[in-house]
Order: structure tokens, then C-alpha cells, then sequence
């Protein structure tokens, strides 16, 4: 009896597991991850173990777009939780970068600001020593001056990003548009300083063939008392092409050439200036994710000017080209930003440099964006010791 109750278990269990569902049967769960392939080499033993949480990176995965924001892990912070954030970024903010977007919880974000800001203020800080110790030796101007500007680059563009991180302007954040294959623009310039105040009407034109990238300007007094006129050539070594559309990185790098002639017949001064630089547009959600949409412009050069006066007498000297802007896109219709040019024989000329040896650069703000079809406005400010203002209308080819 009992040989025959043991055999009657067995059976049991055997017709049990047979009439069981398919999913309840000693199988292993299934899984979206594929199986290894049987030449993948096995985890090392010492190599820790990703967290359950965390997804595995992927190779291929590109880089989020510029208009797209990365989702919140957690509420957004309340309005009186902003204000405060707007007031740390500002104050202590503009000595501690990161200090807004780490009251409204984003701390990765503040350590990459603070991060950042270390980098521009160490540069500047070696810059300004070599120019200050030296004496405004020459032999150290032409290399500090450059480092000095861009170092300045970092430091002031990041303590705009954290206030824009910490006011939650990335809500409205939008996205780059490759430059236009073509375009031709009309405007009209003021300018005011102190001995003067004049209106200048002006056009432009740009080309872009592949990478090689033409344009013409020209500036004419409306009372006919001076007349401006450059052209320059631009090779594109990284960057998308010119297509005019939506694209989804618009960071670029280029070389520019140009040269440019003004003549002034109240003062009797005429300049003829030939220069060279090296142009760099960073998006600045290649630090962070919560940086989408902003960007970064930075760029140094040098050139020949030659200056002629009254009665054929006339200098040459060299000059050194350096520049910074901070700016965000205005949704996919253009964009703003704000800037320093160290340059100081444009019609804006130089801020007084107080303690400081003559003048330094001017600083400015400038906005394009699209209004209808191909038709666009572009403004700017620019203060040296001087104030210039420009509205223009463009005429833009390209997909829309």
C-alpha cells in the first residue's frame, strides 16, 4: 500500500504541473534586455553593479534637443520658493555660482555652474595678473588680454544661467535654427556720443556655398559725413549647414576673415583694418540638461589697422579682437543675447576704465527673431563711449 500511495503522489504532481498556466511554470520572468551575446566579455568581479534605479547608458542615445525639457523626478518649486532662489543666485550669486539653482533643488546643475564660473575665474584671474604685473608689457598683452576676456566668458555667462535656472525660464526655453543659405538686410543706425549725433542708414548681404560663408555691409551718414563699408569670409569647421530650418545642435566653430574701411570727413580720419578670428558657439546643455536652450559665444582674433589723418600723415598698429555673449533661443523663431566686445575702434568705441589704463571694450544686447515667412527683425544696443542702436529687416532664404 504504501509503494502504491507514493506512486499516486508523483502522479498528482506531474498531472499538477502539466494543467498549470504557462506563466506560473519554473520559467525566468521575461525581460526587454536582451541576452548576452556568447562573445561579450563577462563583468568583472570588482566592477560595482548598476543601481536598479539608474538606466544603463546608452552609446547610441543622442543628446536631448535644445526645446526639450528633461522631466522632474519631483513637484516644482513653489513661487515663494523661486523668488528666493532669484535672490540667492543674484546674491550670493554672483560670487558663489550655482547658489539659485540650488535652493530650487538642482544640484547637479549648481555644482556645473560652480564648476564653470571656477574655470572663467581662474583664467581671468591669471589674464589680469600678467597684465597688471607686467606692467602692460606688450609681450604679455597679446596672450593675457584674450585669456582675461574669454575667462570673463565663463564667469559672467554663468551667473546668467543661474538665474534663469532659478526663475524657471526654462519653461519658455526654445530651440537653434541653422543660419540662413542666404539673406539680405536694410536697417538704420543711431549713434550718440559725445560731440555727435547722427542716423546711418545700411544694408547687408550674406552667402553661404558649403562651408564657405560671404558677406558685404555698408553704412552711409544720411548727411553723407562718413561711410563705412567691410566684407568678410567665414569657414565653417564644425557646425550645422546652412539650411535656414530647425536644427537640433546649434553649436559651431568657425574661422573669419575680414576687412573693413571707415571715413570720417569732420574729423578727417580715415582706418583700414584687416583681421582674422576664431568664432566658437556652445550650447550650454552640454554641461547640464537643466542649461537646454542657452548658449555660450566666445571668440579672439587680431588684426592690422592703419589710421590715416590730415595732410597724409598716418599710423599702423595692431589690434586684438576678443568677445563673450550669453543668449537663449526665442523658441524656434530666433534669439537674444547680451555681450562684450573688447574691440574699441567701432562706431561704439571703449568704456573708461576707471583705475585702469584707457578704455576697455563695449557691452550691448542684440535680438533677432522671425515674423512671417522668410521676413525677420534684428535689433541691438551697443554702449562703449559711445551709444549705437541698429533696427533692421531681413530678407532670409531657406526651408522655414
Amino acid at each position: 500500500m504504501r509503494r502504491w500511495h507514493a506512486l499516486e503522489i508523483v502522479a498528482t504532481a506531474a498531472l499538477a504541473t502539466l494543467a498549470a498556466p504557462r506563466d506560473a511554470r519554473a520559467e525566468p520572468p521575461p525581460t526587454d534586455e536582451p541576452a548576452p551575446r556568447a562573445d561579450e566579455p563577462a563583468p568583472r568581479a570588482d566592477e560595482p553593479a548598476p543601481r536598479a534605479d539608474e538606466p544603463a547608458p546608452r552609446a547610441d542615445e543622442p543628446a536631448p534637443r535644445a526645446d526639450e525639457i528633461a522631466p522632474r523626478s519631483r513637484p516644482a518649486p513653489s513661487t515663494l520658493r523661486r523668488v528666493v532662489a532669484v535672490g540667492a543666485a543674484i546674491v550670493p550669486g554672483v560670487l558663489v555660482r550655482g547658489a539659485g539653482s540650488y535652493v530650487v533643488g538642482e544640484r547637479r546643475t549648481a555644482k556645473r555652474l560652480l564648476e564653470l564660473g571656477a574655470i572663467g575665474l581662474a583664467a581671468g584671474a591669471i589674464g589680469g595678473a600678467a597684465v597688471g604685473g607686467s606692467g602692460g608689457s606688450p609681450y604679455f598683452i597679446w596672450p593675457a588680454v584674450p585669456v582675461a576676456v574669454l575667462g570673463g566668458g565663463l564667469l559672467v555667462p554663468s551667473w546668467f544661467a543661474d538665474i534663469w535656472v532659478a526663475a524657471g525660464a526654462e519653461r519658455v526655453r526654445g530651440g537653434p535654427r541653422a543660419a540662413p543659405p542666404w539673406s539680405i538686410e536694410l536697417s538704420t543706425t543711431g549713434l550718440r556720443d559725445p560731440y555727435r549725433a547722427r542716423v546711418l542708414p545700411g544694408a547687408a548681404a550674406t552667402v553661404e556655398l558649403g562651408r564657405l560663408g560671404l558677406g558685404a555691409s555698408a553704412l552711409l551718414d544720411a548727411g553723407g559725413a562718413s561711410r563705412t563699408g567691410g566684407v568678410e569670409a567665414r569657414w565653417r569647421i564644425l557646425g550645422a549647414p546652412a539650411t535656414g530650418g530647425p536644427t537640433e545642435d546649434g553649436s559651431r566653430l568657425y574661422a573669419r576673415a575680414a576687412a573693413r574701411y571707415h571715413h570720417d570727413d569732420p574729423d578727417d580720419l580715415a582706418l583700414a583694418t584687416a583681421e582674422l578670428e576664431v568664432v566658437l558657439r556652445g550650447e550650454l546643455r552640454h554641461v547640464d540638461p537643466r542649461l537646454a536652450g542657452l548658449f555660450l559665444e566666445l571668440a579672439t582674433g587680431a588684426g592690422v589697422e592703419r589710421a590715416g589723418y590730415a595732410r597724409g600723415a598716418h599710423d599702423l598698429g595692431a589690434i586684438l579682437l576678443a568677445r563673450f555673449a550669453w543668449g537663449a533661443y526665442l523658441g524656434r523663431r530666433g534669439e537674444a543675447a547680451l555681450f562684450y566686445d573688447h574691440r574699441r575702434d567701432d562706431l561704439a568705441g571703449g568704456l573708461y576704465a576707471w583705475r585702469a589704463s584707457g578704455f576697455v571694450g563695449s557691452v550691448g544686447a542684440r535680438a533677432q527673431a522671425a515674423i512671417a515667412g522668410p521676413w525677420a527683425v534684428r535689433g541691438e544696443l551697443q554702449v562703449g563711449n559711445a551709444w549705437v542702436g541698429t533696427l533692421a529687416l531681413c530678407y532670409q532664404g531657406g526651408t522655414r
